[in-house]
């Protein structure tokens, strides 16, 4: 993964956050990828200015050309 693409706490994050069985699935069962899942949020911060972290789940916002997470700090850029 290219250095500066996003924050160390998504590496950091506990398997569960990206395996939960809570996680979204895509139609036909399929579970949501990491990257779709970090596009998703993209997508939404940039429309609606905020989004949900994809590594703790509270709001990020957009700031510029990224979005910030308020809670854990996490940046999508």
């Amino acid at each position: 993964m290219p250095e500066g693409v996003m924050s160390p706490a998504v590496l950091e994050a506990p398997p569960s956050v990206v395996t939960s069985p809570q996680a979204a699935c895509r139609a036909g069962g399929r579970r949501v990828t990491l990257e779709e899942r970090l596009q998703a949020a993209w997508h939404s911060a940039q429309l609606d200015g905020v989004a949900e972290c994809p590594v703790c789940r509270a709001a990020m916002r957009a700031e510029g050309a990224s979005i910030r997470c308020g809670d854990c700090g996490s940046v999508v850029a």
